[in-house]
């Protein structure tokens, strides 16, 4: 069940954040967005509790965790 687990999975993430995934990279390299983890050797996932927040406050969030600035 999705919504129990304390991991969210690409499947879930492309639906919540409508994000591509290219996007989302720049945007955790720069800390705009909750930073994936590793759960097994082919596996990643983001905590749930990370991007719950992010979800609720995006730019708060961002200035909360930003901390470098993409030069371009």
């Amino acid at each position: 069940m999705p919504g129990n687990s304390p991991f969210i999975f690409h499947e879930e993430i492309d639906a919540i954040t409508r994000l591509c995934d290219m996007t989302r990279k720049r945007m955790e390299r720069r800390g705009l967005f909750p930073k994936r983890v590793r759960i097994a050797p082919r596996r990643i996932a983001w905590r749930r509790a990370d991007i719950e927040a992010w979800a609720s406050d995006p730019e708060g969030w961002a200035k909360r965790h930003g901390n470098q600035i993409e030069a371009g």
